[in-house]
């Protein structure tokens, strides 16, 4: 299928009210929604098995970064799962197919900030190694 994008994996902590808490792993379908002015707009669909035994739909933008350091800015917000029991506690996308472009410089440059439900927020930044393709030349 062409809509499908990317796969992934995803875990969250459930905790029910004077019942123990518990952790569930699900999958992580990527779908393409279509090219937005500035970028596109993505949706991961989470499958979790009992005893959550549900879906929950994720909405991710991606656009361009206008300024700044980081040429691509993705916005994720995660629903409530579990009626507000569960948090979501890791998850890991892969893209697949290309959704967006970067050039390489020998260093990829990632930043995430995760607002919670609280207002509290944490911020992580990556560095990762990359290599640049060796020019074509025409002889």
């Amino acid at each position: 299928m062409d809509a499908v994008v990317g796969r992934g994996t995803i875990e969250a902590e459930v905790a029910h009210p004077e019942s123990p808490t518990y952790t569930v792993a699900g999958d992580l379908t990527i779908y393409n929604r279509g090219h937005k002015p500035g970028g596109a707009d993505l949706v991961a669909f989470a499958s979790f098995p009992p005893p959550i035994a549900g879906a929950i739909f994720i909405p991710i933008k991606v656009r361009k970064n206008r300024g700044g350091r980081y040429g691509w800015k993705a916005r994720i917000e995660i629903p409530k799962l579990a009626g507000g029991s569960g948090s979501i506690t890791s998850y890991s996308m892969h893209l697949e197919k290309r959704i967006f472009s970067a050039t390489c410089d020998g260093r990829m440059l990632a930043h995430a900030v995760s607002t919670f439900a609280d207002g509290s927020s944490r911020s992580e930044t990556a560095i990762r190694t990359c290599a640049m393709a060796e020019p074509h030349v025409r002889q």
